[in-house]
């Protein structure tokens, strides 16, 4: 019966953790709401060398839009995809 002693306040210690844990996650005010924007990249003619100033001139251009708190999430067939925090 040594056991159940200690047994009993475990159980009630992982219990409560997990409530506390689980109240907070489905609450609001932890729910981020996004807004997105799609932009081009510059495109480049998949046969030819692209021009020397390109890589420059996109990481000047997500710099900028990072300045402004965007976050890039994705590029795909030419466009890019971000998000930030909706104000």
């Amino acid at each position: 019966m040594i056991i159940g002693k200690f047994m009993k306040p475990r159980a009630l210690l992982i219990l409560g953790l997990t409530s506390f844990l689980l109240s907070g996650c489905g609450s609001l005010h932890l729910a981020k709401h996004w807004e997105y924007k799609i932009i081009p990249s510059e495109n480049i003619d998949v046969n030819h060398t692209p021009p020397p100033d390109w890589p420059a001139k996109q990481e000047a251009m997500l710099d900028s839009l990072g300045k402004d708190g965007w976050i890039l999430i994705n590029e795909s067939n030419g466009y890019f995809y971000l998000r930030r925090p909706a104000k």
